[in-house]
């Protein structure tokens, strides 16, 4: 399989084993984040800092992932929305609450 074809499960998959992504994975990584345009601007994410941002949530990810079992639905659509929508959120969540600090 060419890591041009990856999908975002199969690079999350990778990412439960592995301490750290290849480059192709980072870029599909990169592109998926500024595809969808709306979400990015919600979180923060543009060309200058998408690369920290996918560094940082896959830290992020890997300290959460150990849980993965205890998890009460663990599909495909689990591992997307954890990467897409729970992590990002968790992580702007922490910012807010950094800067009331």
């Amino acid at each position: 399989m060419e890591f041009s074809n990856l999908s975002l499960v199969q690079i999350l998959e990778t990412l439960k084993v592995r301490k750290f992504l290849g480059k192709k994975e980072l870029e599909i990584l990169e592109t998926q984040e500024l595809i969808d345009r709306k979400r990015a601007q919600v979180f923060n994410i543009n060309l200058e800092n998408v690369r920290e941002v996918i560094r940082e949530r896959s830290l992020v990810f890997q300290s959460v992932i150990t849980d993965y079992h205890k998890l009460p639905l663990k599909d495909n659509n689990t591992l997307e929305n954890l990467w897409k929508f729970w992590l990002p959120l968790g992580i702007k969540l922490a910012g807010k609450r950094q800067n009331l600090r």
